[in-house]
């Protein structure tokens, strides 16, 4: 089947133009190297990496002693090397792959048709869930270069074509005698041993005219951007000429040779081979499995631009179709008006590389943050916090928004909002998932669980999610002892051949050992899955159980740097879906002769049809829109708007390299406390600064590169709005909906500082080689590892012997389970994809140091201040650094990373439920809650419920009298009957007894009123809490909270300075801190030490009045109420092998239990300082509201003067007719608004006999407003004082679901 139509995807395209001036330049340009592809060998000196490090010296930087354009030896400029150097972007199709799970591996091979991944692509089943498979990309490229002379009438032109895949040896006689750095680019061919590497070479550039297909070359099959194993080569020119770009000389030392002229480029792509096409499906595939159009596209991030077709199929016809073989994709991009001349061309005062080393030098556009969006906030409220009167438009809308940002007006959404920025620096990993019951139809009840399995059920469940437990534990074990392993390999290769040979056997039988713990592993992993099964079978069939992830582990992101100012580069919404054109939408009618004279190569059409004659007619159709005026009735390219050269350079910033110091600052340096803001962080101690303390820090100094990845700004963009929408801005006429697009106006770019967490596990980041086949190693110790599951852990090598460790005052540990410091570049360079440099820091010369670099910090790296009293004669600031690096205060180069963790962790945090006296993570139908209190203002009480919402207790605070009172409301409130059937938590009745005592019951009294009155900003749940109009309700229950290791604690990799750490990861002891007073979203009143205080007799709390913490026990008539500690609840890491007795009670274990009083309507947060994000815990809402189903509120009054207390013979008048309703008589009260309410009066002499009772009785009267005024008349008067119990008809939750009033 023949192309019958065609996709055309747009690609960004940039130009370099380098004239014979170069050496007088401002251009700052890497050298030409190219990647070392022989350190893959596993043979020899081993080196991290295949790619080194820039030398960016002060003396290289300089234009005249680039070695890449000029001739160093006589300082004269490469003629052959000046010219234009042009390269294109591929589209993000090509750039994201596709992997399974274990679970998934037998659709892989579908799922991979389904999103354009090709069969060529496809591995072996085995394999296909091992590694990311990714598209492949095209291999054949038609370069237009339309020259107008300006001292000619007629353009000159030439046709390019690349075969990008093409495999070169630089033993061909076309590479011989020419500048094959300039020409092609180093690659990897696997034909070829390790040792010639070095004479492997791909992509073949040639002129359309001179083109000589060769179908039996070697060739890279499959072809895709990750075959190279250089991160860098889809994008950086110098690695990858005549594959992604190329060098047009502009024929010089030819005849033809341009010396000035203004050049148009046009630039078409396509599969050399069909099947390798991400469109195209086989025909011999079954019509029910082949995908749709649309599937594709959106698989492959397109959308069909909206435009009705001009032939054929419509737009959504096209869309709905089955793929087949006759559709193809087409790349293409234009650049405009790209001038050249030879000589005297000046291009560098737009030049965007020279304007942001000027900017930098003057202004240092960089902020550090957590993650892009904090690093943004940074440099923005530093640009615009203070520029109320902006210039321009963007700046006064930038100022608007930091103004919303930083404002006081609702600290609760701020803080909240802070908390979720936070979270978005965490990288989390799999744990696997838990077992729970399924909900068919939706919520269900609010109170009662959905379903509530039988006991035999729900331990069956617990011993489920145990195994599945215990089989996520193992398989991360098992990849950390892949990287064990790998380590251990590295380790003989480096010594293999070397005077230190012998050391061989050692780590061989470190090798033999871990293999054995594999074998181990494997076979528990067996067991543990027929042991799922097993329980899994003995589950009820009734029972429909869902899978669920569980909590995930994780690791925070390296800090983020932000360069402002200066655009990326990426093609605009490169991050998001591209718009692509059919060739249905564009022009059916071409005009050859025209394009020719436009042109001017007469036998261009013919030229191309002799070589592509599949794909000729389709360029042919989209080649005018490079020549002459576009169309209007027509769709453009989605990159129309970025096709102009406008004297302007190409700048597209790709990569990073950056150097720092790191000053490590010990943990008993740091303290634990709320900032102003009431943000639980990080600090260090006041008493002392850095430099006062001796030994407080030890330094290193290492380096890295990042890559600057595309960033989609719809992701950011979301990010602000969703921060805006926690928000209450006081100016309501902002448009937070156009404030945050206007923040796409900024130009910037970011990317994390990969490389420091792994630095300081003693690990690099980087291309390694890594054991194949035939490797002696594997082969002769005959291990039973998976060589393919080992080499995934390559990408990070260990330091070994390789690595050096610098630093002036190392003490000899440069492994850091746990970051806790500071940090200063020492150096920053911008690299963009032609090679160009940008400086951050100007490196030294023999006259002058390094100069310093100021970014604009986020408040979560702010360097503390040294405290004024050791500064008391300075205005401003100075910054408690580890050395002083300024002679000014204000001003500070450092940026300060609070403690975190180095490795894969997570916060375990649930309400428990306690069973024989260990304490289990309550499941989904488990009722945590123990106990209830409300506080009743009327009466000045506390009344006590259990867990299901019986009342059991209400005492009474009498301060005058200085004592409490049992009170004892009627039977119809405290349901005695039920009481006596019904068992008081142990710690419920411990409490019960606590508040007989005076100080005591005060002191919770006054805790839970303040605690209420700091929710200011109440949740719309709370305004329908009925209770809370005279009485706020309070919920007693347990929680647990624990930090899991994902695997053992990582050891030191350096054997250049073996040493442990000084303190090892499983000592830390990490403060928590519980719920945030000045957050109206947390819950948390107040708790209790479970294990370590059983008495109940200090309740840890923020509200209230606190008692003395040199007053205690055994006084028992104490105010109860004590101010936590910053280290009031500590948590030290702690790992257990999944092969160890009793798993999953060891985990149980480790939890550390509290008991809690919170409001059951808001969540407890636990706060860690940034070490985790912040932990949000909830009740279930069956629980609060099956209690509310059984709680009526009710508060005493009295005395009141009635009008009359109906007799009890006329409670009820008797009707023999059913059919008749006759309204209870009610007592007539004088207060308003208690409708729903009764009223129930105690007897002590019962109405109808007139006989004294035993004990009172009690009457229920409806309550009505009086009717009429009070006959006080001695013959008239009926009215008596009364006391007793307003009670509420409805129970609270019928009440909250009716929405009745209590006012």
């Amino acid at each position: 089947m023949g192309v019958d139509n065609v996709v055309y995807v747009p690609m960004g395209i940039q130009a370099f133009v380098v004239t014979e001036d170069f050496p007088s330049s401002k251009y700052r340009f890497a050298p030409l190297i190219q990647p070392d592809y022989s350190n893959l060998r596993a043979e020899g000196l081993l080196a991290h990496d295949v790619i080194d490090q820039l030398d960016v010296s002060s003396y290289r930087l300089q234009a005249k002693h680039n070695t890449r354009f000029v001739d160093v030896t006589d300082g004269t400029v490469r003629k052959g090397r000046v010219g234009v150097y042009l390269s294109w972007t591929i589209p993000r199709a090509y750039r994201q792959g596709i992997t399974a799970t274990s679970k998934a591996t037998g659709d892989h091979a579908a799922a991979q048709m389904r999103a354009g991944y090709t069969s060529e692509v496809q591995e072996p089943a085995q394999e296909a869930c091992s590694a990311i498979k990714f598209r492949s990309i095209p291999t054949r490229y038609l370069i237009f270069r339309i020259a107008y002379p300006r001292n000619s009438s007629k353009p000159t032109s030439e046709i390019f074509v690349l075969e990008s895949d093409r495999i070169r040896n630089i033993k061909e006689k076309e590479l011989r005698d020419v500048d094959v750095e300039n020409l092609t680019c180093a690659f990897i061919d696997k034909n070829l041993t390790a040792a010639q590497q070095t004479e492997a070479f791909i992509g073949l550039k040639s002129t359309l005219r001179n083109y000589e297909p060769r179908p039996n070359a070697p060739s890279r099959i499959p072809f895709t951007i990750i075959e190279s194993a250089n991160e860098l080569f889809a994008d950086y020119q110098p690695h990858n000429t005549s594959v992604f770009s190329i060098h047009d000389d502009l024929g010089f030392g030819t005849e033809n040779e341009i010396t000035e002229a203004n050049l148009n480029y046009f630039i078409v792509g396509f599969h050399g081979r069909s099947g390798d096409d991400p469109l195209t499906i086989a025909e011999e595939v079954k019509s029910h499995e082949k995908p749709t159009y649309a599937q594709l596209l959106q698989s492959c991030l397109m959308e069909v631009d909206p435009a009705k077709t001009t032939t054929g199929h419509s737009r959504e016809e096209f869309l709905d179709a089955k793929a087949n073989s006759g559709t193809r994709i087409i790349c293409h991009g234009t650049l405009r008006n790209v001038p050249f001349q030879r000589h005297n061309l000046n291009l560098e005062p737009e030049a965007p590389a020279v304007k942001l080393q000027d900017l930098v030098r003057q202004h240092h556009p960089i902020a550090i943050g957590t993650n892009t969006l904090d690093a943004l906030l940074a440099y923005l409220r530093v640009q615009y916090a203070d520029d109320a009167t902006a210039k321009s438009e963007t700046g006064q809308v930038l100022s608007k928004m930091v103004q919303l940002i930083v404002t006081k007006d609702s600290i609760d959404a701020q803080q909240k909002a802070d908390d979720q920025i936070s979270t978005n620096d965490w990288i989390p990993i799999s744990s696997g998932n838990y077992w729970t019951i399924a909900n068919p139809d939706g919520e269900g009840p609010n109170d009662r669980p959905v379903v509530t399995p039988s006991d035999n059920d729900s331990k069956t469940i617990l011993e489920l999610n145990e195994w599945e437990t215990c089989i996520a534990a193992l398989e991360r074990e098992k990849k950390h002892l892949y990287q064990m392993m790998y380590q251990q390999w590295w380790y003989i290769m480096e010594v293999k051949g070397t005077g230190l040979d012998a050391l061989q056997d050692k780590y061989k039988d470190a090798m033999q050992s871990i293999d054995d713990q594999l074998k181990g592993l494997g076979g528990a992993l067996w067991g543990a899955v027929e042991s799922k099964k097993k329980t899994a079978s003995k589950i009820s069939k009734q029972l429909k159980l869902q899978s669920v992830s569980s909590s995930p582990f994780g690791v925070r992101q390296d800090p983020t740097i932000l360069f402002a100012g200066v655009p990326s580069g990426w093609p605009k919404g490169f991050g998001d879906a591209v718009k692509v054109r059919l060739s249905s939408q564009l022009s059916q009618t071409i005009d050859n002769n025209l394009i020719s004279k436009e042109m001017n190569i007469p036998d261009w059409s013919q030229l191309i049809d002799k070589h592509f004659s599949e794909m000729a007619p389709f360029i042919r159709q989209i080649l005018p829109e490079a020549l002459g005026p576009k169309s209007p009735a027509l769709p453009e390219s989605a990159y129309a708007g970025e096709e102009a050269f406008n004297e302007k350079q190409g700048w597209f910033p790709l990569f990073i390299e950056w150097e720092v110091e790191y000053h490590h600052i010990k943990f008993e340096h740091w303290r634990f406390e709320q900032d102003p803001d009431q943000t639980w962080c990080y600090k260090l101690r006041t008493d002392k600064t850095l430099l006062e303390l001796p030994g407080s820090t030890d330094c290193r100094s290492f380096s890295g590169r990042t890559p600057i990845v595309p960033q989609a700004s719809s992701t950011l963009s979301s990010r602000i709005k969703q921060l805006f929408s926690r928000i209450k801005p006081g100016d309501k006429t902002i448009d937070l909906s156009s404030l945050a697009d206007q923040v796409g106006l900024v130009e910037y770019f970011s990317t994390p500082l990969v490389g420091i967490r792994d630095h300081l596990q003693t690990l690099i980041h980087g291309t390694h080689a890594r054991p194949d086949e035939e490797d002696e190693v594997m082969t002769d110790m005959y291990l039973s590892c998976d060589l393919a599951h080992l080499n995934q852990f390559s990408n990070k090598a260990p330091y070994g012997r390789l690595a050096q460790v610098r630093g002036e005052m190392i003490t000899k540990d440069p492994f850091k389970p746990v970051t806790h410091g500071q940090f200063v570049f020492t150096k920053l360079t911008i690299v963009d994809k032609f090679g160009q440099i940008v400086s951050c820091i100007e490196p030294p010369t023999f006259e002058d140091p390094r100069s310093a670099l100021y970014p604009c910090i986020s408040p979560y790296f702010f360097c503390d201040p040294i405290p004024k009293s050791k500064r008391p004669n300075d205005a401003s600031p100075w910054p408690n650094t580890a050395y002083e690096a300024d002679t000014m205060p204000g001003l500070c180069q450092f940026f300060q990373v609070p403690p975190r963790i180095n490795q894969e962790a997570r916060l375990n945090a649930a309400f428990v439920i306690e069973r024989s006296g260990n304490f289990y993570p309550a499941a989904p139908w488990d009722n945590p809650i123990w106990g209830w209190i409300i506080v009743n203002n009327l009466d000045k009480s506390l009344q006590v419920f259990d867990s299901e919402g019986y009342f059991i207790q209400e005492v009474g605070i009498n301060p005058a009298a200085k004592s409490t009172t049992i009170l004892s409301p009627p039977p119809s409130v405290h349901r005695e009957k039920d009481r006596k059937t019904r068992t008081v938590h142990k710690r419920l009745d411990i409490l019960m007894r606590n508040l007989q005592s005076l100080s005591y019951a005060l002191g919770v009294f006054a805790m839970l009123e303040s605690a209420y009155q700091a929710t200011s900003s109440s949740t719309a749940e709370h305004a329908d809490f009925l209770p809370a109009v005279f009485g706020h309700v309070f919920c007693l229950a347990d929680f647990g909270c624990s930090i899991e290791l994902a695997a053992p604690p990582l050891e030191n990799q350096s054997l250049q300075y073996p040493n442990p750490p000084e303190k090892a990861l499983l000592d830390y002891k990490f403060p928590i801190g519980l719920g945030n007073a000045d957050a109206g979203y947390d819950g948390l009143a107040g708790y209790f030490e479970t294990i370590e205080d059983t008495a109940l007799q200090n309740l840890y709390s923020a509200f209230g009045e606190a008692r003395e913490t040199s007053e205690g026990w055994p006084n028992t008539d104490l105010n109860p109420i004590v101010r936590p500690r910053a280290h009031q609840l500590e948590l030290s890491p702690y790992y257990i092998s999944a092969t160890t007795s009793k798993f999953a009670e060891a985990h149980r274990a480790q939890l550390k239990i509290r008991s809690a009083i919170l409001d059951p309507m808001r969540s407890l947060h636990l706060y860690t300082g940034g070490l985790f994000p912040l932990k949000e815990v909830s009740l279930p809402k069956w629980a609060v509201g099956a209690a509310m189903k059984e709680m009526h509120a009710f508060f005493s009054a009295g005395p009141l003067l009635v009008p009359r207390l109906p007799p009890a013979d006329e409670m009820r008048v008797e009707t023999t007719d059913p059919s008749v309703s006759v309204a209870q008589q009610g007592v007539q009260m004088p207060v308003s608004g208690l409708a729903a309410w009764s009223w129930l009066q105690s007897h002590a002499v019962d109405p109808l006999s007139g006989e004294r009772l035993e004990e009172p009785g009690w009457k229920t009267y409806p309550v009505e407003p009086v009717n009429g005024d009070l006959n006080l008349t001695a013959s008239g008067n009926q009215s008596e004082f009364v006391e007793g119990y307003f009670i509420m008809k409805k129970s609270l939750l019928a009440a909250a679901t009716s929405g009745a009033s209590v006012n």
